[in-house]
């Protein structure tokens, strides 16, 4: 499956009510920069799990930047 990092980037805006006047790159920390706080990540965590199929629960423990949402989602969709 090929995770989009476009996709990805447009879902954290969603998620996370982050504008577009906001830059978020793959090396963006998504607690740091992002102010992604437990509740955020849980609404992430679901909403990326669904616009990828995505059957089991992710670990989201080690999400630190948007590359490690993309390595993660990719993971778990190989799995699938």
């Amino acid at each position: 499956m090929k995770v989009d990092i476009e996709r990805v980037i447009e879902i954290i805006r969603e998620e996370l009510c982050v504008g577009d006047d906001v830059e978020i790159t793959g090396e963006t920390m998504l607690r740091q920069e992002l102010e992604m706080d437990s509740l955020d990540t849980i609404s992430l965590i679901s909403a990326l799990e669904n616009e990828y199929d995505i059957s089991e629960e992710m670990n989201y423990s080690n999400l630190v930047t948007v590359n490690d949402v993309i390595k993660t989602i990719k993971e778990y969709a190989e799995r699938n």
